[in-house]
């Protein structure tokens, strides 16, 4: 399995039967509010929690059965009623079983709910605040989902299929640990090992599918904010804020910019324009190049945001990330806008290029 666009399609086909007006004289069905369905839908989705202690009672841990919650849910929403809540757990089930595809099919489920039904969905009460709970679980659910159960690269990463964001992030946070101590050493030393071998098995995924991820997290991002415009319109003060889910889709968005940047450049279109002049390499041989290095001046500049995005997490109040952004955005001007700029520049700057012999 790849980007799992196979599982993307076939979800999205689901979507009509799921939001289509249900037959009868209110088309957003009945409600559900004492249906004995929810009380089945609500144990289907409970799991025990592995890492608590059990005691000297040693049980069966329960497993959440997100197949019988995709079923319910779905047969639920597409013959009796346009539930939020409903629509929520569905879109859970479909994260925890279809991965990136999931949530982004999800999201558009809510979306497509929100917007065809507004303030007639269910569940109803005195005022359009009873909405306003389903969408508080979808945000601090799919915000959870997406940091510690959702894998960064899913199956395309070789040997890391179940690596996720939180771990991922840890390891950079422990590399980062400058302390003396023989645990945070060997930490140091595990996640060092981590990166590196994630590194290559980055950089044997093909860029056209970490591309496709991309714009899949991009489509959730989206989704997001129509939801939360959506939510102000509608719900006014009641809505839920959306800033958590947005700040870790955000995170993964940046996390796969990463990973675009330091991967290979990929092969040119075969255009009629004239070749860049360039350095006269030596003649083949059976080693490859170093897949790190930049194959060209665009590649370059871009491995060069990525550090600043980076450095901006790691460091954010020093002045060196903002000063490589500075020269990547000179780097892409013409020249004579450059100029322009660097007269303009404040005497600081000025500085710097009269030193590096451009300014006189």
């Amino acid at each position: 399995m790849t980007i799992d666009t196979p599982s993307l399609d076939q979800l999205r086909l689901r979507l009509p039967g799921l939001i289509d007006p249900l037959p009868g004289a209110d088309p957003a069905g009945i409600s559900l509010r004492s249906a004995p369905e929810i009380d089945v839908l609500r144990e289907a989705r409970r799991e025990d929690d592995a890492s608590l202690p059990t005691g000297v009672w040693q049980t069966d841990l329960k497993r959440a059965d997100w197949s019988t919650v995709e079923n319910l849910a779905s047969e639920l929403l597409s013959k009796q009623s346009k539930d939020l809540l409903v629509a929520t757990w569905l879109g859970e089930a479909w994260l925890q079983r279809y991965q990136l595809p999931g949530v982004c099919v999800a999201l558009e489920l809510v979306v497509g709910l929100c917007e065809r039904y507004g303030q007639t969905l269910y569940p109803r009460g005195d005022d359009a605040s009873w909405l306003a709970s389903p969408l508080g679980l979808l945000v601090r659910q799919y915000s959870l989902l997406l940091n510690i159960r959702l894998p960064l690269l899913g199956g395309a990463a070789r040997g890391f299929e179940t690596l996720t964001l939180e771990q991922w992030m840890r390891a950079q946070k422990q590399l980062l640990n400058k302390s003396e101590e023989r645990k945070a050493k060997a930490l140091a030393q595990e996640s060092q090992d981590l990166l590196r071998d994630w590194r290559e098995a980055v950089l044997r995924i093909p860029l056209d599918q970490l591309d496709a991820r991309l714009q899949l997290f991009n489509t959730c991002l989206q989704n997001v904010e129509r939801l939360n415009r959506w939510g102000d319109s509608q719900l006014g003060g009641d809505a839920p804020s959306f800033a958590a889910l947005q700040n870790i889709l955000d995170l993964h968005v940046q996390a796969l910019r990463e990973f675009i940047a330091m991967h290979p450049e990929p092969l040119p279109v075969q255009v009629s324009l004239p070749p860049e002049p360039t350095i006269e390499e030596p003649a083949a041989t059976t080693a490859p190049l170093p897949l790190s290095a930049p194959e060209s001046r665009q590649a370059a500049y871009r491995q060069l945001k990525v550090i600043s995005d980076y450095l901006k997490r790691v460091e954010p109040h020093s002045p060196v990330p903002y000063l490589i952004n500075r020269a990547v955005d000179w780097g892409n001007m013409e020249l004579p806008e450059l100029l322009g700029e660097l007269i303009k520049a404040d005497p600081d700057i000025q500085r710097i290029w009269r030193l590096l012999g451009v300014l006189p």
